[in-house]
Order: C-alpha cells, then structure tokens, then sequence
C-alpha cells in the first residue's frame, strides 16, 4: 500500500506567489517581506507554520544580501543587535509554541498595525548619535525585534525604528 503525496496545485501556486511578491517588495524597499508574507501565508496555513516557513526564507535572502554588503556593514552595532536579537529569538519562539492561534493572530495584527503607524506618520525626525545609551537602546530594539520575530517573523520594526534613529554618517 504506497501513500500517494497529493498536492494541491492552487495552494503551491499561491504560496509561491505569496513568497516571490513579498520578497520582491523587500528587493525594491528594503524591508516588509515578512509584513506582508506572514498574514497571507496565515490565511492559506496555520500560523505555526507560515512564521517558521517565512523566516527559512528570510535567512536565505539575509544571507545573500550579507555577502553583497558586508563591507558597508557597522560592526559593532551588528554585534550589540544581533546579540539581543538572539536572546529575544528564545523568548518569542517559546510564545510562539505555547501562545493559542487566536492570541497569536491578535499580536500580528498589532505589530503589523503599529509599523504602518509608524510608517505613515514618520517625519524623518531628528537623529540620535553614537554612544552607551545608543547600544542600550539597540539591544533594547534588538531583544523586541527577536522576540517578536519569534512570535510573528517580523523581527523588522523595532530593529527599522532604531536603525531609522541613527546617523548614517
């Protein structure tokens, strides 16, 4: 008795569409694949599953666009960030495993609200320099953005606030 694997067509097509455009959006902006990847693939999958699945892809793009930038790259904020991120990553990932689909549908569509928030009434403001309370509010960005990476896959807007608070030069 062999076990057919059946795939519905329509779902792999619309998953993969969901996926190219959302990454296409994040090739011509810089940012948003998991904006808009996430909520879609929610509808189509449970969301257990469509964070996971978006973050695989977002390691393979991050790692593309590693090597195209590296040399442009600021060392030391990467390291204070990323850190923080990491320790944020567990914490949002035990939520993710634990929380109900509802509470986790709800926290989406917070964080998804809020950025456009953000997005829409953002005046360019004025910039921060470097400095400790720089790093600490980077690692504060840093641990909410893996946490909430870890519950949705948008691990973007608290770590694009703070990037967007500092001087590029």
């Amino acid at each position: 008795m062999e076990q057919v694997l059946q795939i519905d067509f329509s779902f792999l097509l619309s998953g993969t569409l969901i996926v190219f455009i959302s990454f296409a959006l994040k090739a011509i902006t810089g940012m948003g694949a998991a904006l808009l990847c996430v909520p879609l693939l929610a509808m189509i999958v449970d969301i257990k599953m469509a964070v996971p699945l978006e973050l695989v892809f977002e390691i393979v793009f991050g790692a593309v666009l590693i090597v195209q930038v590296y040399r442009e790259i600021q060392k030391e904020m990467l390291v204070v960030i990323v850190l923080s991120a990491f320790l944020g990553i567990f914490a949002g990932t035990g939520i993710l495993l634990y929380a109900s689909e509802t509470m986790l549908r709800i926290i989406l569509s917070i964080v998804v609200f809020l950025f456009s928030l953000r997005i829409f009434f953002t005046s360019g403001g004025d910039k921060e320099s470097k400095g400790k309370s720089g790093y600490f509010l980077g690692f504060l960005c840093g641990f909410a953005g893996g946490s909430i990476g870890g519950i949705t896959g948008q691990q973007g807007p608290p770590i694009a606030l703070y990037l967007d608070r500092k001087s590029v030069v």
